[in-house]
């Protein structure tokens, strides 16, 4: 979904994927989720410009492991995180509630 909004926000989008999904060369970032550890997620090299503004936008949000991974990533990147959204989040996770911060 996260394609359709930027369409409808006549924005551009770059998917972050799970390890092992792109081709090389790829920046990688690792984490942990409440229910698996050593996971990742990937980017291509040189795909962000160095300070482009950018707003991560995430499905379901459960620990925040994985949009924590996304900001770091993106960070590594050269982007600049204004913003994080999520359309659900799971009450009942473990680790439901955690705060998301990122400057």
């Amino acid at each position: 979904f996260g394609a359709a909004l930027a369409n409808q926000l006549n924005v551009g989008f770059v998917m972050l994927r799970k390890k092992g999904k792109l081709p090389p060369p790829v920046l990688s970032q690792t984490y942990d989720q409440a229910y698996a550890s050593g996971n990742a997620l990937e980017i291509s090299t040189g795909i962000i410009p160095n300070q482009l503004r950018v707003v991560v936008v995430d499905d379901f949000v459960s620990s925040g492991g994985t949009m924590s991974c996304a900001i770091s990533l993106l960070k590594k990147a050269g982007a600049s995180v204004v913003g994080a959204c999520a359309m659900g989040s799971g009450k009942a996770s473990k680790g439901a509630g955690k705060q998301l911060i990122f400057q």
